[in-house]
């Protein structure tokens, strides 16, 4: 089991839009927690988020412009886990591409699921899992 994803993690999920013509546009759910704390899911989310835009190969919504633009569509994002909820709020944003996904914890190994959903299609573009042994703050530095 790989204790370091950071060496793979978001190169594989942007492999197909790196060479695009257009500069696809993204919004990140946060990650569903499955045996971690609310706020931990969060973070690791806004980890992700932070990581994407460092990439400068997509745009990247920031929380809280998503957060005013569902807002003033009386979208309220809690519970709002399933492709078909991701594909209506990439609507809502204009955005070409949601990632949603989870984090969850079984002793102390943590499985980090996010897949890439296109907007226009509703299909999953791309996924990836990974497994991570060690405590939660050690996941901070592995998004990458």
């Amino acid at each position: 089991m790989p204790k370091s994803l950071h060496a793979f993690f978001i190169p594989i999920l942007l492999t197909s839009f790196i060479f695009a013509q257009e500069i696809p546009s993204f919004a990140v759910l946060d990650l569903e927690g499955r045996g971690i704390s609310p706020i931990e899911a969060v973070s690791l989310t806004d980890r992700l988020r932070s990581e994407l835009v460092k990439t400068e190969t997509v745009a990247v919504i920031e929380r809280g412009q998503m957060e005013q633009i569902l807002s003033e569509q009386d979208f309220q994002l809690l519970g709002c886990t399933s492709d078909e909820c991701a594909v209506e709020v990439g609507q809502l944003l204009s955005v070409t591409n949601m990632i949603a996904g989870s984090i969850g914890r079984v002793g102390s190994i943590y499985t980090l699921d996010v897949r890439i959903i296109s907007v226009e299609t509703g299909e999953i573009t791309s996924s990836i899992t990974r497994d991570y042994r060690g405590e939660v703050e050690g996941l901070l530095g592995e998004i990458r």
